[in-house]
């Protein structure tokens, strides 16, 4: 086996540079529960550690980044309840390229 190259998607610099300013782009957060997604959630959105619970069906938030060139950047989070029951629902939150 050999080792693979992979293209760099930012040359010499940020991913967050990268982006378009003034832009907002979707984000879909995908985990099983108890995995930390409302938590990452409301670190970005908030700054600080909150107490959460469970989520039933999806939290959405509005997070816009404050760094570098990317300042102004909005991303809309969609944080997907990761229980079992919920799992199916996934692919309602997702898109594909016609790849399976």
């Amino acid at each position: 086996m050999g080792a693979t190259m992979v293209k760099p998607l930012v040359k010499n610099g940020n991913i967050l540079d990268a982006l378009p300013s003034q832009a907002t782009l979707h984000v879909v957060m995908l985990g099983l529960d108890s995995a930390g997604k409302t938590t990452a959630l409301y670190r970005l959105k908030f700054d600080q550690y909150l107490n959460t619970v469970p989520t039933i069906g999806f939290n959405c938030e509005k997070v816009q980044c404050t760094l570098g060139k990317a300042k102004g950047v909005h991303f809309l989070v969609w944080d997907v309840g990761g229980q079992e029951k919920l799992r199916p629902l996934w692919r309602s939150y997702t898109r594909t390229n016609g790849r399976s």
